[in-house]
């Protein structure tokens, strides 16, 4: 989920992450013998529309279980205002939106979990993905560059093109192919390169993480998605929508709402 209206006022970018190699066309596959829990703390920064200052604007946190259920948490301003998404390799997955006290159990499949469960049970040794799209010269769209070690973990650094952008990731293979650090550039017409975002892993530790940060709720209501993104953006921005982010942050939340619908409507007959 974007969140793209709320990000606005909580120090936020101008995202342009775009997304085109000389190695071979089949990377090596490996299954993951064993799940390695961990919980890890992330700081995002961005370009601010308004002032054009690069800063930081979002903090994430991932901790995941030794079963491999993982939990997401995006933090927008102070820690009441933030948003956790509890995962399962199987498919299952919840949100739960703190400061309404809401939650959101998506249907089952949902695609995030799905993607988190395949890359448990298989991935690839460089971390590329295992559908990897090929431009028209025949080149896999993200290109392998080397390894290298990052927050005590070797990382594969790998590179996407789209043109005038780059988006440069570093992947855990230990971690699932957990992705620890990212980069996105920009090259401007004078031939500069500008950083529009990056996201780095600023606290790594290996173990089973608190078990509070796996929750699902139980006592929060459960809502469309559409309510508790509401909620939320009123409180991270004060209130202060204008006319065409409340828009977006509406469409947004009509989007959202259609993917959860799909698993009330058997409830709702």
């Amino acid at each position: 989920m974007s969140l793209r209206a709320i990000q606005r006022h909580a120090m936020v970018l101008s995202i342009a992450i775009a997304l085109g190699s000389t190695t071979s066309r089949h990377a090596i596959v490996s299954a993951q013998a064993s799940v390695q829990p961990f919980y890890l703390t992330q700081t995002s920064s961005g370009m601010n529309l308004t002032t054009g200052v690069f800063g930081p604007h979002r903090t994430k946190t991932i901790a995941r279980r030794a079963d491999g259920t993982t939990a997401v948490v995006d933090g927008f301003a102070a820690a009441i205002d933030q948003i956790r998404k509890v995962m399962s390799p199987n498919g299952d997955a919840t949100t739960v939106w703190e400061r309404p006290r809401l939650k959101t159990t998506w249907p089952a499949g949902d695609r995030e979990a799905r993607e988190l469960g395949a890359r448990l049970e298989r991935s690839a040794a460089d971390c590329r993905a295992a559908n990897l799209a090929f431009d028209d010269h025949g080149q896999p769209s993200e290109r392998f560059l080397r390894f290298e070690t990052r927050n005590g973990q070797q990382v594969s650094v790998t590179e996407q093109r789209s043109g005038q952008f780059v988006l440069t990731s570093w992947k855990a293979p230990a971690l699932a192919c957990e992705e620890l650090s990212y980069m996105a550039e920009e090259t401007q017409s004078d031939g500069s390169v500008r950083r529009t975002l990056d996201s780095v892993t600023t606290f790594l530790q290996l173990g089973e993480p608190d078990p509070r940060l796996f929750d699902i709720g139980n006592m929060y209501a459960e809502s469309k998605p559409s309510m508790g993104l509401a909620s939320l953006g009123l409180s991270v921005t004060g209130g202060t929508l204008d006319p065409k982010e409340r828009d977006a942050l509406r469409r947004e939340g009509e989007e959202m709402d259609r993917v959860y619908n799909v698993g009330t409507r058997p409830r709702q007959q």
